[in-house]
């Protein structure tokens, strides 16, 4: 639906995506799937937010999945749509790929930041190989949640 209430997830990972959503009310946890199965929280998106775009751009399987955590209305477009807005010269759907390109601007730089902060971190504790297994878990986490957030 266009304008659809959920209260599960409309984007599971590693599912195919066809559409991407517009949060427009509501709370939407984004979460990672771990190597043992579990999943871990990455991000919180709140009214305002777009997610699932990054299949529509790169035509490959979602990298995570949204769980509604509130009652939440989303505005569903399919890629099918987006892209006939597109040719058609939509403004409307040339704003909707300049917030995607500020998106993926920002996840870029805070991964910068994050590579950066792990050289410094490698640098620093070259030596000390049983304090840099755990922090390199850690910063791993931090550099995932920072660049899906």
């Amino acid at each position: 639906c266009d304008n659809c209430p959920f209260a599960s997830n409309p984007g599971q990972e590693d599912a195919d995506g066809d559409e991407f959503f517009i949060l427009l009310e509501g709370r939407v946890e984004i979460r990672k799937r771990l190597a043992d199965g579990s999943e871990e929280p990455i991000a919180i998106l709140e009214a305002g937010s777009v997610f699932g775009e990054s299949c529509i751009m790169d035509h490959r399987k979602r990298s995570s999945s949204a769980v509604a955590v509130a009652p939440t209305i989303l505005s569903t477009i399919r890629k099918v749509e987006f892209e006939s807005y597109l040719k058609a010269g939509k403004l409307s759907a040339y704003k909707v790929l300049e917030n995607f390109l500020r998106i993926v601007s920002d996840r870029l730089r805070k991964m910068n930041d994050l590579v950066g902060s792990l050289v410094i971190l490698l640098e620093d504790h070259k030596e000390a190989t049983k304090v840099i297994s755990p922090k390199l878990a850690d910063i791993t986490k931090r550099i995932y949640k920072q660049a899906h957030g």
